[in-house]
């Protein structure tokens, strides 16, 4: 973002780029397949005819061991809530106890929600025509509903997180992560103050220290963190087993956002630059445009979206995207003087890359080079340079010896309501006195008299 770094030094606060939402799958990879798993319960585990009674045997243990968990700790266990008909945001559900747990400062699990959702099992069927063998089963993956839970905990690295697993076997698992969360327990740390709110830092007393503890998240910190949270949560296996089958957990990004934010003192320069954003981006952005964005080219094959689009999110803000097949850049304003623009990829092999947490660093190149490209080719489009800058330009006091003349503040009401004045009557030949511009803005803006005076117009129009 160099022509916005250049030319509106002086209206950003401060600004800073990272992780922020992290999801992530936690397979058992040799438990994914019929044949590992037949292997399993019968070379492993001795049993000699797999029945449901068997796979529902886990789930037994499981579910008892969970809630065994919840009331020796003391931690609410709930189904998810519905609200108006609909599922309610399990965000919304635990913020008071997250809010709780924040001020005690105690790390582990506060909250855990039940909820039925598809995820893979397996099936027992028995053959359709008799066999030799009077035990043989057909053991099949398949796809159904079961209880899934969801564990919110808070860490003593990453903060605040939740770790999904499934009560059927192979218990399939997800982690949801954010790198604000794991930047603001690192700042703690390092005992530098700062401003969060939800996802995003407001202020920080050192920017550089923000910016250095955002770039010492890697997969390493995330993968050890998950280790222990899996063993610790996730159903148990023997020694023997895992000695056997090598059970341990491999993971995957299933998405990943990077985001790249600038804080400014005010509000007036983010809004006119979003406006402008939103106004010739939906105009000028074309197909070919967003897939240079992202360092890809169209083909017949091309398979997802491909649009612009000014949409509204559930907080009430706009937010303004570019699809490229499964992911998407957007941007929005945030908390009045936030903007942020972050690239999304929820299948990384669009971008050629591979799903493994390992290639962590370089999903963070790319999608860095895709928002900067997508600032870059915004701020060429717009040509917001020339036009912030002479506004900039004119807000400045004028010096002429001793006599200091303010400057022209563009985003004052009263100096816009002249201007709009003056721009309706520019088309027409009457000439028009102050007193007659003074009646028309009465009319026009319902204004009393007590409230805007002559004078103050007078005032208005000599800057001008």
């Amino acid at each position: 973002m160099e022509p916005e770094k250049t030319y509106f030094t002086k209206s950003i606060k401060f600004q800073y780029h990272c992780f922020d939402r992290i999801v992530i799958n936690c397979y058992l990879l040799h438990l994914l397949w019929e044949a590992n798993v037949v292997h399993f319960f019968k070379k492993v585990n001795n049993v000699v005819v797999i029945t449901k009674e068997v796979l529902r045997q886990r789930t037994d243990v499981y579910q008892r061991w969970v809630e065994s968990y919840a009331k020796n700790r003391k931690i609410p266990i709930v189904w998810a809530e519905k609200e108006n008909g609909k599922p309610k945001r399990k965000e919304d559900q635990v913020l008071p106890c997250l809010q709780r747990a924040q001020r005690k400062s105690l790390p582990g699990v506060y909250y855990i929600i039940k909820s039925m959702e598809q995820g893979v099992t397996y099936r027992i069927s028995k053959p359709k025509y008799p066999t030799k063998d009077k035990n043989h089963m057909f053991l099949r993956k398949t796809f159904q509903r079961y209880t899934f839970y969801y564990f919110y905990l808070i860490d003593p690295v990453l903060g605040p997180m939740s770790l999904e697993i499934g009560s059927f076997f192979p218990f399939p698992a997800m982690a949801y992560l954010n790198g604000h969360n794991y930047i603001a327990e690192n700042l703690k740390k390092r005992n530098e103050r700062f401003t969060k709110n939800d996802n995003a830092f407001l202020s920080v007393e050192h920017p550089e220290v923000l910016q250095q503890a955002a770039d010492e998240l890697n997969h390493e910190i995330i993968t050890e963190r998950l280790n222990y949270w899996t063993f610790l949560l996730a159903p148990k296996f023997s020694k023997h087993e895992r000695k056997e089958m090598n059970l341990d957990r491999s993971y995957s990004l299933a998405q990943v956002e990077y985001c790249k934010n600038i804080i400014f003192y005010q509000h007036f320069p983010i809004t006119r630059l979003f406006q402008s954003a939103c106004q010739l981006g939906l105009l000028l952005l074309q197909a070919s445009s967003i897939s240079r964005l992202f360092g890809k080219r169209i083909t017949k094959r091309l398979k997802g979206k491909l649009q612009h689009t000014l949409e509204k999110s559930n907080q009430g803000y706009f937010v303004l995207r570019s699809y490229f097949k499964n992911g998407f850049v957007k941007q929005y304003i945030k908390f009045v003087n936030y903007l942020r623009t972050e690239a999304t990829s929820n299948n990384l092999r669009d971008l050629g890359i591979g799903k493994s947490l390992d290639n962590l660093p370089v999903i963070k190149e790319t999608l860095a080079d895709i928002t900067d490209r997508y600032l870059y080719h915004q701020s060429s489009v717009m040509q917001v340079v020339p036009e912030m800058l002479a506004s900039e330009t004119l807000s400045q006091p004028v010096i002429k010896g001793k006599t200091r003349i303010p400057g022209i503040r563009i985003e004052d009401k009263r100096i816009l309501r002249v201007m709009n004045a003056l721009l309706q009557l520019s088309a027409t030949a009457i000439p028009m006195t102050n007193k007659m511009l003074y009646k028309r803005l009465l009319e026009f803006y319902a204004l009393p008299e007590t409230e805007y005076t002559f004078s103050q117009l007078n005032s208005r129009i000599h800057q001008l």
